[in-house]
């Protein structure tokens, strides 16, 4: 406004007019009503207060304070900068919120005397707590009556305590588990904040210990199954070598005449007999030591092996059992 301009006096509506021309004045739908209504500040019984935002983004309180000979006092206080710092506060808390909110831990700030401060929505999911009893910012002590009810067994609430406790009084990470009684395994930690404050977190971790359970059981398993391997072979051992030790020893008493002279015929089947179990004792030794070798019972050779002498001698050994598995294919 121009100084020679308001040195004319003008009247309040005035004033409100060229305010409005200079855009200092809220938008409003009826400004006649709205002027009108500014009027009567003039007989208003009481001081009265009122915030102005501009659509140059300027926001302006005004305090009208009346006057005994009809007049009134305006005092106007510009508040823009304020109303931005608190507007870019309420902006970083919803976005704070809306960050702990989306996170897969569930996640408490507890002060140093003990209240509860700040909490995202799966720290109330996983304990089963509604908003009032959170918004009044109660002390862990009075929470963990509640607390243990969601426990497998309710003396381990005194595993949260002790966490929180010497992380509040020694400024101390504590890390931790605790199953609730659905089931659920949650891993806790604790870590003391610049502030004074301390920070709890809760994991879900179901899932990896099933998994680690289910291979220790898988082990176990595997263990038994390899012990009972153990004992099958050593019992099939016993039992398949024991009768052909018997066959080769009566075999041999036979052809030295022990039951008499023997004709030739008769020398041939027990030559037979006794090639036939010393086969299939060499065919026991050698499903044995298969088997050994792939459960890792027999022990490492540290001697070096020849590759092709030990080809010719398992050629050679093995030649006259070869022929005569073909020439009886052939007939």
């Amino acid at each position: 406004m121009r100084e020679d301009w308001i040195a004319s006096r003008p009247e309040f509506a005035r004033v409100l007019d060229r305010m409005r021309e200079n855009n200092k004045l809220p938008e409003v739908r009826d400004f006649p009503l709205w002027r009108s209504e500014k009027e009567n500040w003039f007989v208003s019984a009481a001081p009265v207060e009122d915030n102005w935002l501009l659509p140059t983004g300027m926001h302006l309180r005004l305090l009208v304070q009346p006057t005994p000979d009809g007049g009134m006092w305006l005092i106007f206080e510009d508040r823009t900068e304020q109303a931005q710092l608190a507007s870019a506060r309420d902006t970083l808390l919803r976005v704070r919120t809306a960050t702990f909110d989306n996170l897969f831990e569930a996640i408490a700030v507890f002060a140093g005397d003990g209240k509860l401060s700040i909490w995202n929505r799966r720290f109330a999911e996983n304990w089963g707590l509604n908003e009032e009893v959170l918004a009044r910012h109660p002390r862990f002590d009075d929470l963990l009556s509640t607390l243990a009810e969601r426990l497998k067994k309710a003396s381990q609430i005194s595993i949260l305590r002790e966490l929180l406790q010497m992380t509040i009084a020694n400024r101390e990470p504590r890390r931790s588990k605790l199953e609730f009684a659905t089931g659920h395994v949650f891993e806790l930690s604790t870590v003391p904040l610049p502030d004074g404050n301390a920070l709890l977190t809760m994991f879900d971790v179901t899932d990896s210990v099933q998994i680690e359970q289910a291979l220790r059981e898988r082990n176990t398993a595997l263990a038994e199954a390899d012990s009972v391997k153990g004992r099958f072979l050593a019992n099939m051992s016993y039992e398949f070598r024991t009768p052909l030790t018997s066959i080769s020893g009566f075999a041999d008493l036979l052809k030295q005449g022990i039951a008499g002279e023997l004709t030739p015929q008769a020398i041939e089947y027990v030559d037979a007999i006794a090639k036939s179990a010393d086969r299939l004792s060499q065919q026991i030794n050698t499903v044995l030591d298969f088997s050994q070798s792939d459960a890792g019972a027999l022990p490492p050779s540290r001697k070096p092996v020849e590759i092709a002498a030990l080809v010719q001698s398992v050629a050679k050994s093995q030649l006259q059992t070869a022929l005569e598995d073909g020439a009886s294919w052939r007939s």
